[in-house]
Order: C-alpha cells, then sequence, then structure tokens
C-alpha cells in the first residue's frame, strides 16, 4: 500500500474532484436558466394595445 493511500489523499483528491464537478454542473443549470430569459419591447401604445 503506497503512503498517499495510508494518508487518505487518494480519497481527498476524489472528494475534491466530485465537488468540481458538482459545481460545474450547478453552473450549467444556472447558465441554462439565465439563458432562457426573455425580453419584450414595445415601441408604441398600439402596439400595447394590440399585444392584449
Amino acid at each position: 500500500m503506497a503512503v498517499v493511500e495510508l494518508l487518505g489523499i487518494s480519497d481527498v483528491q476524489s472528494s475534491i474532484k466530485q465537488l468540481i464537478n458538482a459545481v460545474n454542473d450547478l453552473n450549467k443549470t444556472v447558465q441554462r436558466l439565465v439563458e432562457g430569459e426573455v425580453t419584450v419591447t414595445l415601441r408604441s401604445i398600439e402596439e400595447v394595445n394590440s399585444q392584449n
């Protein structure tokens, strides 16, 4: 058994990788939510009335 395994460093590295993957997944989800935002612009009162 290697010293690294005895110290549990491989477990720590694995946990850090899992945490990084979870953060990346969260970032992707938030990015999709932000990209889904819609903006509407009405240029005249006639356009407002026609939207109702």
